[in-house]
Order: structure tokens, then C-alpha cells, then sequence
């Protein structure tokens, strides 16, 4: 999605971000209940059957010896790498003991699938060109799964062009906001045109863009909702009409600490994600947001609350509210339990297996787990997923052919405890919760919540 602001935004939560994740897309993160995932397209039907294609049929390489003894018992772990419906094809599977040590590799097929058995298998660290994702605990018969939860936005089609109403007197900046592009400019426009791609209609078959506008402040003051209209032939043009812009009716009233931060928020229409990018500060200066009530399916948003006693600290919290009218919701009506971290740090007096320390006060007890990240001198991240109670990490052993492995050390990691109605066990965010690593917030689809525990520190 392309983003044009002439006023600066609040920053995105920067949570474990790694390459290759463009935007934040809810509609479009493959649904997970219990655990399991429903696949994103029909390939992933095939993610847990054990009948999957492995080796040639799969483009899967074996770069390292195999226990071909049958007596010798061994761990299949299957793995799958997609970005949405895209699969990430040719990425490198590389499985450790606990030690760290190197067992075995094999690289990703066409269908962002690879498996390997060895013995002994603890961890498996996939590599992309410039990051590395370790799964840690692993365990025989684990299907685990790196899954960037934006897809691609599909080919362009064309251009739909708006008719506006006359801004009303006070307005200082306006937009639009769509699945196909979130745009801010100066106010006064009278018509815009919204460049389409196959991604951004929705089930119905129907394009729906919405027009914005705030005040001197930044608060939402307006906003209309476009006629849904029917998306251009390639390279065409379709057209629709906002009839009035209103500043009454269809508003949440948000209310809560004056200290929460990052405050990110997407509503879903027409079974597509609406981008809320460029309206970030509608609730720090003014406590409304846009509900859309009648059109929206849902709206979602994620917040950060700094702790006080610690300055790299915060807690996250993450809900979905299905719409029934304009509700009051208060951000800051119960404290949010769980520990504080309170330091992290890298000790590299091995620069090349650096080990990755940090501490909480609180029980960790609830946590389904811990996402870290941290960062190379030459700007490679590398991310993990732990044990909630654990407290280190040591970056494990890669071929030397790979030519990845840190050899000045590490930056001390971003630290954050998740607990989500996402995963029904510690073992099903252990296969499946690395999808939070790509994801610049803890943002997911339908009625799930997720609260986060995290310490940011200072990188280079």
C-alpha cells in the first residue's frame, strides 16, 4: 500500500520486524484457531499431511549427510514459509541439536515447503537473504511455520476516480482510505483517484473507499463513505461518488491513559483490511475513531503503555471488536497484568555464537511463548522464538558455506512475552508463532487477543 503523508505519523510498533513484511494486512493473515491453521490457499491444504512431496518433487535439497539406518531413531520436521498465499521459494532449513550444533540442511520448494530427519533435532533456524528465524523446543512430528501475514497486492487493474463534497469550514488535512491505498493531502479536494489492484476488492466484487478529515489537532472531525463501486478492467477506469461527509453518527469514543502510544488501528470491510495508516493520531488528539458502523465488518487496534518505573518497557494489548453501533471503549479501565521485562543484553565474548540474556519480574507462567530480535553490525537481523520462562538464548551453529553467522557480535534483542486466545497450547506457538516475528505490531484477524510483554532496547 502506498502512503503519501504530508504530516508526521506515530511510529509503528517496531515488534520483532524483519524484512520482507511490506504491511500489516489482517484480512489477509492466514485464520488460526485451536492452533491450527486454515490455509491461506489450496496449497497449504497439504501443510499437515504426512503424503506431503519432499525431495526432488519438491524442489527440496539435502545439502548434509542422512541417517539412513533405520534403527537409528530420527525427527521429521516438516517446515513452511509464505508471505499470505506467496510462498517463499528456496529459503534455507537448517536443523540443530540442543547444543546449537548443525544436524542437517534442506531449502524450501516451490511451494515454501522443506522437511528433514535427523537425530536429535532441538532447533531449526530458516534464512532468508538478509535475516534468520530459530525455532527453539522443537520436537518430532512439529510442522512450524513462518508466515508473513500480508500477501501480495495482486495485479493492477486501474484507476477509480471520486467525486467529493465541498470540505467543511475547519478542515486542515484530508484523506482516503481503502484496501487499496491510505493517501493524505492538504483539504479542499473535490474529486481523487485511487489506483486499484486485484487485492483490494472485496468479496462482493466491489471496491469501498472512505474519505476522512481532520482538524488543526489532527482529530477526526468528518468522514463520508464512497458509493462501493465496481473495479476498473485493466488499465480502465471506474468511478464513484461520496455524497456527504458527516461528523456524527459513526464514531468510537476512545478514552484511557494520555500516556499510550502507538496506537494502530485497521478496519475490516468487505472482508478486506481498510488502511488506518495515515490516521494514527485520531485518538492521542481526540479520543474518536472512525467506526464506519453499518459498512465495517469489524474494527481492530493495538496500543502501547510505557511502565513507568522502566524506561524500555512497555505492554501491549490487542483486541478486535465486532461493530453493533458507535461504543465507548476505555483503553486504560484495568491495568494489563503480566511481567515487566526489565533488561536485555548480548554477551558476545563469542562474537560469532553470541548468547542473548534477559529478565522479567512477574510470572511468565502465562505466556504461550517469546519472540526475540536482534541485529548485526551489518544490519542482518536475527529473530527466535523461546519458552516463556525462559531467560537466554545462544545463537546457534550455520555451514560456514552460508556465510551468515555474526563474526563481530550482536545488538541487545527487542524482548516480547506473548499470550494470544491465538494458540491453544505453548506447543502450537511454538510451530506457528513466528508469524508474529514479521509483523510490525501484534495485530491479527477476527476475535482473538493478544497482550505482549516488551523491552525495547537501543540499537546502533
Amino acid at each position: 500500500m502506498r502512503n503519501i503523508l504530508p504530516f508526521a505519523t506515530l511510529a509503528a510498533l517496531g515488534v520483532l520486524y524483519a524484512c520482507g513484511s511490506s504491511s500489516d494486512d489482517a484480512a489477509n493473515t492466514p485464520a488460526q484457531t485451536d492452533g491450527a491453521t486454515k490455509p491461506a490457499s489450496k496449497d497449504a491444504a497439504v501443510l499437515a499431511d504426512a503424503s506431503e512431496t519432499s525431495g526432488n518433487d519438491a524442489g527440496v535439497s539435502t545439502d548434509a549427510g542422512t541417517a539412513t539406518d533405520a534403527a537409528i531413531p530420527s525427527t521429521l520436521v516438516k517446515l513452511w514459509a509464505h508471505a499470505g498465499p506467496e510462498a517463499r521459494v528456496g529459503w534455507t532449513m537448517v536443523a540443530h541439536n540442543a547444543a546449537g550444533d548443525v544436524l542437517r540442511q534442506s531449502r524450501t520448494g516451490l511451494d515454501g515447503r522443506a522437511e528433514l530427519s535427523a537425530t536429535d533435532v532441538a532447533m531449526v533456524t530458516l534464512l532468508s537473504k538478509a535475516d534468520a528465524f530459530t525455532f527453539t523446543g522443537v520436537k518430532a512430528g512439529d510442522v512450524l511455520e513462518l508466515a508473513e501475514p500480508n500477501a501480495a497486492q495482486g495485479a493492477a487493474l486501474g484507476t477509480l476516480d471520486m467525486t467529493l463534497p465541498t470540505t467543511p469550514s475547519g478542515t486542515a488535512y484530508m484523506g482516503l482510505v481503502s484496501a487499496c491505498e491510505s493517501l493524505t493531502d492538504l483539504p479542499n479536494r473535490v474529486s481523487w483517484s485511487v489506483a486499484v489492484n486485484a487485492s483490494c476488492v472485496g468479496k462482493s466484487g466491489k471496491v469501498t473507499v472512505f474519505a476522512l478529515l481532520q482538524d488543526g489537532d489532527y482529530r477526526i472531525s468528518h468522514q463520508g463513505i464512497a458509493a462501493p463501486a465496481t473495479p476498473p478492467v485493466a488499465g480502465g477506469t471506474s468511478s464513484t461518488v461520496v455524497s456527504s461527509y458527516t461528523n456524527s453518527p459513526s464514531f468510537f469514543e476512545f478514552s484511557g491513559p494520555r500516556n499510550l502510544i502507538n496506537l494502530s488501528s485497521g478496519i475490516v470491510v468487505d472482508g478486506k483490511s481498510v488502511d488506518m495508516v495515515a490516521w494514527q493520531k485520531g485518538f492521542t488528539r481526540g479520543g474518536r475513531w472512525p467506526s464506519f458502523a453499518g459498512t465495517a465488518e469489524y474494527i481492530d487496534f493495538s496500543f502501547s503503555q510505557p511502565d513507568a518505573a522502566y524506561g524500555k518497557t512497555s505492554k501491549i494489548y490487542y483486541a478486535a471488536r465486532i461493530l453493533g453501533g458507535t461504543p465507548k471503549i476505555d483503553l486504560g479501565a484495568a491495568p494489563l497484568p503480566g511481567p515487566v521485562y526489565t533488561e536485555a543484553s548480548a554477551d558476545n565474548t563469542d562474537p560469532v555464537r553470541p548468547t542473548l540474556k534477559w529478565t522479567a519480574q512477574g510470572s511468565t507462567s502465562s505466556l504461550n511463548g517469546t519472540l526475540l530480535r536482534t541485529r548485526f553490525a551489518n544490519g542482518r537481523t536475527w529473530a527466535f522464538l523461546v519458552a516463556g520462562g525462559a531467560r537466554d538464548v545462544r545463537v546457534p551453529s550455520l555451514p560456514a558455506a552460508l556465510g551468515f553467522a555474526p563474526t563481530m557480535g550482536v545488538d541487545g534483542p527487542y524482548v516480547i512475552g506473548v499470550e494470544s486466545t491465538r494458540f491453544a497450547s505453548a506447543d502450537a506457538f511454538r510451530q506457528r508463532g513466528m508469524y508474529l516475528s514479521v509483523s510490525n505490531q501484534l495485530r491479527e484477524e477476527g476475535l482473538e487477543v493478544t497482550k505482549g510483554y516488551v523491552y525495547f532496547p537501543s540499537f546502533r
